[in-house]
């Protein structure tokens, strides 16, 4: 009758089947995005889920590997001396006759080196200055935030996703300002953050902070700090000042 195994028929294809299942295996890498510093060691762990008391497993590396363990099903490698930018490391094994690999990403980073604003200028009110911090080896740029900050105000921010480059390298960041009187005084800062999570650690690292100093004109009426009323009313008699906390005081007639 069409549409009715026969009972042996059926116990072969289900043998065939059961004995499929049997000798299909997975290979796992942990950890399978690994994050390490320049110069650094990590271990990676494979694992298969074979059956066989004897399959064992192999790493397949550029890298140094100094260390190994092993038992049925799984083996671990400690790698050093990581200094590749680009390192690729590929997990396999054999089992059931059929050989099977998985790869892991590393990701190498270096904390900045220094980062740095360029000496800035003594300032005219209303001309353009550029705000120019400097970011020296870094990696991988890719992850990299750069701020640039005056007083508690967020300037200016920059991201580089579209970098391709995994080795360390310097970025520059230059942001326009129109200088303002009531700039004088104020604190300007670069900060840089390098965001490796959730693998890797969350980095960062500031300039030190520059004040600006912008020139105060007698034609005008300046807001300045208490001690520097003082010294502008002696520059520029007859004038009427707005006195508030503000250093460093600069002029001219």
């Amino acid at each position: 009758m069409q549409g009715i195994l026969d009972p042996l028929c059926f116990r072969t294809l289900m043998c065939t089947v059961s004995g499929a299942e049997q000798h299909t295996f997975d290979v796992t890498i942990w950890p399978k995005n690994p994050v390490v510093v320049h110069g650094g060691s990590l271990w990676l762990n494979c694992s298969a889920s074979c059956q066989e008391t004897d399959a064992r497993g192999s790493l397949e590396t550029s890298l140094i590997k100094e260390k190994r363990d092993n038992g049925t099903g799984w083996a671990a490698f400690q790698l050093v001396n990581i200094t590749e930018w680009a390192p690729t490391a590929e997990c396999s094994f054999s089992c059931y006759g059929k050989h099977r690999s998985v790869h892991a990403n590393i990701t190498v980073y270096q904390i900045p080196e220094q980062v740095v604003l360029d000496p800035l200028p003594l300032m005219e009110v209303g001309k353009e200055y550029n705000l120019t911090c400097r970011v020296f080896s870094v990696a991988p740029v890719q992850n990299l935030t750069v701020t640039l900050h005056k007083g508690k105000e967020e300037l200016y921010v920059k991201t580089f996703e579209d970098h391709s480059d995994n080795e360390a390298s310097d970025v520059v960041v230059t942001h326009t300002i129109a200088a303002r009187q009531d700039d004088h005084g104020e604190e300007v800062t670069c900060h840089a953050a390098l965001d490796l999570r959730p693998e890797g650690p969350f980095l960062e690292k500031a300039a030190f902070i520059k004040v600006l100093k912008v020139l105060v004109s007698c034609k005008q009426s300046p807001v300045i700090g208490p001690s520097a009323s003082v010294l502008l009313s002696s520059l520029c008699p007859g004038m009427h000042i707005n006195s508030q906390p503000a250093p460093n005081l600069a002029y001219w007639e």
